[in-house]
């Protein structure tokens, strides 16, 4: 195994600067750099580094040595914590490249050993991920709970539940002449009745976790010229969109990615939708606005107060379902017409009931978005594969041959298995011998 170097810190300028060393010469590094042969594990040195060729004074600072098992790979680590300057950047890289044994680490490296070592397993790592690129409160709750081991934890119950299952089975297949006795199959049955519901369950999430992670979806649609624009520029509370009173001037869509109350937005204005354009731009943008807003997870459709609601285009009416919010901009132009139920009435321009409306946009976030008190499924990989574990299970039965309901349960809990990234050595193990014929 190579030992591998970076700055962990960021290439950018900074008042402090960390460089980690991982590897079995992450130590000897260390040595020839400050000239210091002794270091006493998890204890912090005030020391002189030095280029180890030309012996050029780099900087002063701390240096910290985690010795293997008891660090973040797993291995011997050796972690500088420098000033924060371009310059001795890249002597470090330099000093450190020419050390025999010694490389720049590849992008995920250190967390890529740390899982090898045991030190998290694969959801952990990626909830590791999910929490650097946290933009958002609630984006760090949620991967601070899949980095604890949350839904790891999940996961390995309803593993070892299969694996429980499966060990009756096996005996019977192995001892057929002892018989299953019927508290056992009782037992098997709840069992995998009680998983399946489980499973069913946790999928029918409406991908809450993947709304986190990835961010909601909003999107302001409607006629030309009702203030759409205005509109994005004021949730976003910055100038996103070119605001004009001629029709068309919003041609392709237009995102913005915010932060409502914790929650991760990525609000998009589109181009206003009407039958009564040959602009071949203008066309396409009108298309592109269709296929933006059936994806949203939220619409915020806007007309102003000249419009009749009830004779919009066709292509406009479309696209409003549940998930749509009526807001009817320009109240200012005429305060007296008639109220529809569940509708939004403001001026932007006025500054009229936009706390009310930022209001009723916050309840619909919150009715998509997890509670966070149970695990949620955060990547497409988890699903997948939870998907394909539940088939196996209905398609598990006692009635058939056992060998093969043994097998069905075999694969279910591989299936969860593959998600956690933990397969022990055992069940690797049986899995390769178990091809083999009998006396081989």
């Amino acid at each position: 195994m190579t030992t591998i170097f970076a700055q962990c810190s960021g290439l950018v300028k900074a008042g402090v600067a960390v460089y980690r060393i991982s590897g079995p010469r992450a130590l000897y590094a260390a040595q020839c750099l400050t000239k210091k042969a002794f270091f006493e594990p998890r204890k912090a040195y005030l020391l002189d580094v030095f280029d180890p060729v030309s012996d050029e004074l780099i900087d002063k600072g701390l240096v910290l040595y985690f010795k293997a098992p008891s660090s973040f790979t797993g291995e011997d680590i050796i972690e500088f914590h420098l000033h924060g300057s371009l310059a001795i950047s890249k002597l470090m890289y330099k000093s450190l490249a020419i050390i025999q044994g010694v490389r720049i680490a590849n992008p995920g490296e250190f967390s890529k050993r740390a899982y090898i070592n045991g030190k998290f397993d694969l959801i952990q790592a990626e909830g590791l991920v999910d929490l650097i690129n946290a933009e958002t409160q609630m984006q760090h709750k949620q991967a601070m709970q899949q980095s604890s081991g949350l839904l790891s934890g999940l996961y390995e119950s309803w593993r070892k539940s299969l694996l429980k299952v499966m060990s009756y089975l096996e005996a019977y297949i192995d001892f057929p002449e002892e018989g299953i006795s019927s508290k056992v199959l009782g037992e098997i049955e709840r069992n995998i009745q009680t998983l399946k519901q489980q499973m069913k369950n946790h999928l029918d999430d409406h991908n809450r976790g993947e709304v986190i992670r990835e961010g909601i979806n909003l999107s302001i649609f409607g006629p030309p010229n009702v203030g759409k624009s205005s509109l994005i520029n004021y949730i976003a509370n910055k100038n996103v969109a070119i605001v004009s009173p001629m029709p068309g001037t919003t041609r392709d869509s237009i995102e913005t990615f915010i932060d409502i109350q914790g929650y991760p937005v990525c609000v998009m204005d589109t181009a206003g939708i009407r039958n009564n354009t040959y602009d071949v731009i203008e066309l396409e943008g009108i298309k592109r606005a269709v296929t933006k807003t059936q994806a949203a997870h939220i619409k915020l459709l806007v007309v102003d107060v000249e419009i009749d609601v009830n004779n919009l285009d066709k292509g406009i009416k479309d696209l409003i379902d549940d998930k749509t919010i009526l807001v009817i901009n320009k109240v200012d132009l005429n305060p007296n017409i008639p109220i529809i139920s569940d509708a939004i009435y403001i001026s932007l321009k006025q500054k009229i009931n936009l706390e009310e409306l930022m209001e009723k946009i916050l309840d619909k976030i919150k009715k998509i978005s997890p509670s966070l008190q149970n695990p949620y499924i955060t990547r497409e990989r988890h699903r997948q594969n939870v998907e394909v574990a539940l088939s196996l299970l209905n398609n598990f039965s006692l009635e058939k041959d056992l060998v093969l309901a043994a097998e069905d349960i075999r694969l279910s809990a591989r299936r969860l298995s593959l998600i956690t990234g933990k397969i022990t050595a055992d069940e690797i193990l049986g899995e390769i011998f178990s091809s083999f014929c009998i006396g081989k």
